[in-house]
This record gives structure tokens, sequence and C-alpha cells, in this order.
């Protein structure tokens, strides 16, 4: 990003923290300045070594998710330093091109991205073998760059002299632009030609670029036909991007097309507790749990949103997220009901007259398939609706905290695998409005 602009992002974001933060805490900000903003890194700076220390140390995350917001632009890491050690930091950041954290070990693999996660491992091992091009949609923060820089920590590591080439849409087009500008599109055809995996990030943005689209055309063919592998995301199937070339649409759909989703409940919960485990965060389980019962959009949001958590437990002073601390910490992430209250009770009552039991049945301890799926359907929609905790689940319907979460994974196995039992769901939240 350019570095005015950059500027201008950084005293929007300034101004924003100053309203939520107040004058106490904003005193770590106001001498702030921003250094670089590059799609790895935004690189803050302060003239006091101890300040930059702490802020680096106590507000790191929380910056580099408010950034996304204020940038309009996905930073890997944020980092705070004086000015006379950023230069060096810079440098080093341009060098590695791939970010370490993101490998297959760490990435958790659930029912939303299972498909792309085994294609992509499949690519990282045989490279140009299988799944070529292998080509990765869904939306901002739900781990399509998590899963490409993986492939290219894995291949860099088991194959070192293999050349790796990360680009996206804007930086191919800054490319072909300069290379006709300068006259040198041989050079940049001939260093193509030398990459055995190619990696473009967010290619929709090539749509209505023309002589963009051509050298990006040629380029896939030369090295497709070459055996060498390609890897494309984007943020929407290649069947829905408009102004993009019926051959290159072609060919986007050749090998592996792999959506993300949004991660299901259990996902989350498994992100959410191997995030503190890799970093020592003290959460208890129900924290947990309310964390990832209300912050269902993606995963950056995910992580941001128990951030402000940690961040909250360290201005109570406490060493563990509390379920009370984390109910306060995501308020502002978290989807909220509107309307008037609706109660659990009222859920089941509106349930069993739906399947046509009693709700003492939902309540007791029948195991029949006519009571069991309705009692299934009521724990669902008390969490969807009225965003209850399991704890709290488990209270209004007399069952433990197991009971409850293979109550709540069959009933989202139900939505996806049964018509009869989504519809019903629709129809049963239209009654509750």
């Amino acid at each position: 990003m350019d570095i005015n602009r950059a500027k201008h992002c950084w005293e929007s974001m300034q101004k924003a923290l100053r309203e939520q933060m107040g004058e106490a805490k904003y005193y770590w900000f106001k001498n702030l300045s921003v250094y670089s903003a590059e799609k790895s890194l935004l690189l803050l700076t302060h003239p006091d070594q101890f300040t930059a220390q702490h802020v680096n140390k106590i507000y790191k995350d929380s910056l580099l998710y408010a950034a996304t917001a204020y940038f309009g632009m996905e930073f890997d890491e944020v980092i705070v330093t004086t000015p006379a050690e950023a230069v060096a930091i810079l440098e080093k950041s341009r060098s590695n091109t791939f970010n370490p954290r993101y490998t297959f070990e760490n990435f958790i693999v659930g029912a939303s991205n299972r498909l792309a996660y085994a294609a992509a491992l499949a690519v990282a091992e045989s490279p140009g073998k299988e799944y070529n091009p292998l080509f990765i949609y869904g939306g901002a923060g739900l781990g399509k760059t998590h899963l490409i820089t993986a492939i290219a920590n894995y291949i860099s590591v088991n194959s070192p002299d293999s050349v790796i080439e990360f680009s996206n849409s804007e930086k191919f087009t800054t490319e072909v632009v300069e290379a006709i500008q300068h006259r040198t599109m041989s050079e940049f055809k001939s260093r193509m030609k030398r990459v055995d995996v190619l990696f473009v990030d967010d290619v929709q943005f090539l749509a209505n670029r023309v002589q963009t689209q051509v050298e990006f055309f040629n380029t896939f063919n030369e090295l497709y036909l070459n055996e060498k592998q390609i890897v494309i995301t984007s943020d929407r199937p290649p069947d829905e991007i408009s102004a993009l070339e019926e051959r290159m649409r072609s060919r986007f759909k050749s090998g592996v097309v792999a959506d993300i989703s949004s991660p299901d409940f259990e996902t989350r919960l498994a992100i959410l507790s191997l995030k503190c485990q890799n970093e020592g965060i003290q959460c208890e389980m129900e924290a947990l749990n309310l964390i990832a019962e209300r912050v269902d959009s993606n995963i950056r949001e995910l992580e941001g949103a128990l951030s402000n958590c940690q961040l909250l437990a360290k201005v109570e002073k406490s060493p563990v997220i509390t379920y009370s601390i984390a109910r306060d910490a995501i308020k502002d992430f978290a989807h909220e009901p509107t309307g008037a209250p609706i109660s659990a009770r009222r859920i089941i009552d509106e349930v069993a007259a739906y399947f046509g039991v009693r709700s003492s049945d939902i309540l007791s301890g029948k195991r029949s398939r006519e009571v069991t799926v309705p009692r299934q359907m009521a724990i669902y929609l008390s969490r969807e609706i009225c965003y209850l905790s399991t704890t709290r689940l488990g209270e209004e319907f007399g069952r433990d905290h197991t009971t409850v979460m293979h109550s709540l994974k069959k009933a989202e196995e139900m939505l996806k695998d049964s018509r009869d039992f989504s519809q019903a769901a629709q129809e049963l939240k239209q009654r509750l409005k």
C-alpha cells in the first residue's frame, strides 16, 4: 500500500482507538506512526523503545484485527518497533516470503474445509502431478491464506530447490503493466517460465483486465503443459467471476475446485482451543464455548474476539478468561438477538406442538426417535435464537454437557442431510419471530 494512503488509514484507526479506549489507554498509541503497510506486515514505530515494546507485547493482536477494517487489507502480522529498527525488520520481512505460522499441522480440519485441506495436502506432497490447478474459494478470514501458505512452506522444506512464485492479482497486474511500459515483457515471461509452483491470491480481481488476463492465460498454459503446479484462490467460484474470459474460466475448472465455508461450532471450538494451547492462554471451557457459539462468521473474527477477551482479562487483572469476561468482551462481535426476548421454554412448547409431542416428553429421559428429534431441534433453536451457553442449555433441558454437545452436533448434521429437518427448522424460526 502507498505510504500516504497508509498514513491516512492509520489516522482514522487512531481516532477510533481513542474513542474506544479513552485517554488513559490511548496514551500508548498517540505517538505511534505507520512505517510500512504491505500484505504480510503492518509496521508501526514509536520513538520510545519501552513504549514500542509494551504495545507490541500487550496490544499486538488487537491492532492486527482492527487494521483489517481500517486499512481494507489483511495483514499476517503487526510489529511495533522504533524507527531505528524498522528498516532491518522490513527487509527481513520482505526476504521471508512465507509466514511460518501457517502449516498443515496447525490447520483445524472440519466439515467446512475438509475437501480443500485434502487437496492442498496432496498438492504439497506431489506438486504438478494431480489436482492441477487447485482452485480454492471462500469468504474472507476462513483460512484460504493459511492453506496456500502451508503448501508453500511444505514444498520449500521438502523441495528446497523448487522455484515458488507467490503473487496476487494486483501484483501480477502491476508486473505486466511495468513490463509493457519498460518493454521488458520477454524478461517477465522468461522469469515466469522458471517457476515450479505458482500461487495467485484473489484471482477475482483479474476481471475486466484484458491484457493481464492474456498474459496470465499464457503463463498458466506454459506452466501447466510443463507439469508445474498452479494454486489459485478467490472469494467466489469460477462461474461467478464476472468479466472473465471463458477460456480462463475453463482452465480454472479443469483441476479441483474446493470451497471453504464458515466453520461449524465444533471447528470453531477446536480453533480456539488450539490457539489457547499454543499461546498459553488460560480460558475457562464455558468461556470458550460462549465465544464459539456467538462468533460464527469467520476465523479472523473468532481470533479477534479471543484477543479482546485477553485484553479485558488483563485490564481486570484476571489470570483466566472467565465466562463473564468473555461475555463482556465479545458483545461487539456476537450476533445479538433482536426484538422481544424468546425463552427456551417457549421454544420447547413450539417445537412440541410442531412435532405433535408433549413438552414434558422433550424434557424427559425418553430416547425414542419421536422424542429425540424434537429435543435436538429444541436444543439447537435455543442456542441459535436465545444464544444460550451449553451450561445453560443443560440446565434448561436437564442434560449434561456431553449430551447437549451431541444434540447440537446431530442437529447440525440433520440440517445438512435432511431436507425435512431443515424445513422444519426454518418454519419454527418463522413462528418464533
